[in-house]
């Protein structure tokens, strides 16, 4: 499975939602529907992206390890040399 052509498509199909929301593809020609500048947008997108990411990973975190909350810096009963969360911030 190509990953990229997976992308690609994902993509294309982003764009085309857009065109029909928006009535037109996002290009250089034009502002940002919303009127804020597309690095604002990208910028809330990437804080949105974060906050999916986290909670994804938190969830993952709590299905390994068990407990309401990750780890035993957390809240759970699992060792902090087996928590990626500790591992990853040099707390092994």
């Amino acid at each position: 499975m190509d990953i990229v052509e997976l992308v690609k498509a994902d993509l294309e199909a982003r764009a085309n939602v857009g065109a029909a929301k928006y009535g037109a593809r996002l290009t250089t020609d034009e502002p940002c529907h919303n009127g804020i500048s597309a690095l604002q947008n990208a910028y809330e997108e990437a804080l949105d992206l974060a906050c999916y990411l986290k909670m994804s990973l938190t969830e993952e975190h709590i299905k390994v390890y068990g407990g309401n909350q990750p780890c035993g810096i957390h809240g759970s009963d699992h060792p902090d040399y087996l928590c990626p969360t500790t591992r990853a911030n040099g707390r092994t």
